[in-house]
């Protein structure tokens, strides 16, 4: 299961798509850098936050300075 329509993405597809580790996206989701949702025990990322996380890290080129605005 990687996505629950087109709005929300498991973790592991979220980290895909941004090109990380789903290990380094949890750690973001601990730390309260990165929203997400839960659907039956499910974390999901939603679009929206793939947007602000992918329009963060565009100018930085390293991306792992990503902070909750």
């Amino acid at each position: 299961m990687d996505t629950l329509s087109d709005q929300f993405l498991t973790v592991p597809a979220a980290a895909r798509q941004l090109g990380k580790g789903k290990m380094t996206l949890y750690r973001w989701i601990r730390a309260g850098k990165v929203s997400t949702v839960t659907f039956g025990g499910f974390l999901f990322v939603t679009r929206g936050e793939m947007e602000r996380l992918k329009s963060q890290a565009a100018p930085a080129k390293g991306g792992n300075d990503v902070t909750k605005q």
